[in-house]
């Protein structure tokens, strides 16, 4: 999956549930987590965005920031209200709500997809489209999907590895791929 595809995922979304616990329940990460995503605030309070609107000022739904400061950051845009930057954030999710551990730091531009396979996985289109469906359907806090390259694709707020381990279980290693917002931070 290019850039350009894993960029439309994250400015797409639709919000519906995530295998394991039951549709929409929120999914914690233990310890500090990091992700480079847009922040959009207005004045409501800041959200770690999962779904982008872009008129001018842009919208988004998402997650909302504990310990954001607007006044103490560089590198973002003020129209009608309304504050908007892309960041590297580091912090601590309970599955609703990110709470800032470090300063967010200004990024240039998202290049979401980076780390994509470029390997094809291994269903047709039909298999993989039917199989996404079926992940919007059973696996809590999907966002954004696709069905491309062999394989369904889904984008969700953050996965230890766990989720990912138990998809590849269930229908197979590369038929499905867990892109995450938010990665844990390891240790040491």
């Amino acid at each position: 999956m290019g850039a350009a595809l894993a960029a439309a995922m994250l400015l797409s979304g639709c919000a519906t549930g995530v295998v394991g616990p039951a549709v929409g329940t929120p999914v914690p990460v233990p310890g500090e987590v990091t992700g480079t995503a847009t922040v959009i605030d207005d004045g409501d309070g800041p959200l770690l965005c999962q779904s982008i609107i872009e008129p001018l000022p842009p919208a988004c739904g998402g997650a909302p920031i504990t310990g954001w400061d607007w006044d103490a950051l560089d590198g973002f845009e003020d129209v009608s209200g309304v504050r908007w930057g892309d960041y590297r954030v580091h912090g601590t999710y309970d599955g609703a709500a990110l709470a800032l551990t470090r300063p967010p730091e200004p990024v240039e531009a998202l290049m979401p997809g980076a780390d994509a396979p470029a390997a094809d996985g291994p269903l047709d289109e039909a298999a993989a489209t039917e199989l996404l469906h079926q992940l919007f359907e059973t696996v809590p806090n999907v966002f954004a999907g696709d069905a491309g390259g062999g394989r369904a694709t889904i984008l969700v707020p953050a996965d230890d590895g766990e989720l990912q381990r138990s998809l590849d279980e269930q229908h197979g290693e590369g038929a499905v791929l867990v892109m995450t917002q938010l990665t844990p931070v390891e240790a040491g």
